[in-house]
């Protein structure tokens, strides 16, 4: 399987970075070695997780509130979202129809 984030979620994935090393020396790198492993797991086993509405996955941290939300299409999985889980969860959805 090819892996593809889109645009806004790498944007994400870099905020959220810059933000949890602010909050704590060494926390930013933690979070990126969790997104890391997160992203692996879906790599490794992408229909393992079932199917919501509006076609996507998602995959929580285990420890950071934050999610990894993906789109299986052909041989690409597709990182739509790199969202904290509790704030505004909705907003990226609109994303899933540029696929």
């Amino acid at each position: 399987m090819n892996l593809e984030f889109l645009p806004e979620a790498k944007e994400e994935l870099i905020e959220a970075v810059l933000d949890q090393g602010e909050k704590q020396s060494g926390l930013g790198w933690r979070f990126r070695q969790e997104i890391g492993q997160v992203v692996d797991w879906i790599v490794e086993q992408p229909f393992m997780l079932g199917e919501r509405a509006g076609g996507y996955r998602r995959l929580n941290c285990p420890i950071f509130q934050h999610y990894v939300a993906y789109i299986v299409g052909g041989e690409t999985i597709f990182i739509v979202a790199v969202a904290h889980g509790r704030q505004f969860p909705d907003y990226w959805r609109a994303r899933r129809r540029e696929l």
